[in-house]
């Protein structure tokens, strides 16, 4: 099993509709390839965590890295696992605007999110939370 990380800006800025095409088309590349995953997405600020065979989670990564629609294409970890963290999504997707896509599958709302107790260890935990951190504006006190 492998994961590669990585943090990008997007081009322009992904509008509902954007993000929803973006969202469908990564999880059936992804479903295809038997890679699951998260992406993370505020104001054009993108973190995604990508889990797999090593081949496959490689090739889309390239894609990714080639996609016009990301700049600054900046890979954080590329290194083998034991195991799958988000065995259950072909791509999850956190991010700041629940009315208009908490319909969709594996949607969490970053205000609302809560790891699941036992689901995560302590070393996942603390990757998610700071993917949360990279894509959600320190508000100041």
């Amino acid at each position: 099993m492998h994961r590669i990380i990585y943090v990008s800006t997007a081009t322009e800025p992904f509008i509902t509709d954007k993000l929803r095409q973006l969202l469908h088309q990564s999880r059936l590349k992804n479903a295809r390839y038997h890679v699951t995953g998260v992406l993370l997405y505020h104001e054009g600020r993108i973190m995604q965590v990508l889990e797999g065979a090593e081949a496959p989670v490689r090739y889309l990564y390239e894609l990714i890295a080639q996609d016009p629609r990301h700049a600054g294409v900046i890979k954080i970890a590329d290194e083998p696992v034991a195991a799958r963290s988000f065995a259950q999504w072909h791509m999850s997707y956190w991010e700041q605007e629940p009315d208009e896509l908490a319909y969709a599958a594996g949607y969490i709302p970053l205000q609302e999110w809560l790891l699941p107790e036992g689901r995560f260890s302590e070393a996942d935990q603390l990757l998610l939370e700071a993917l949360r951190a990279f894509v959600t504006p320190q508000l100041a006190p």
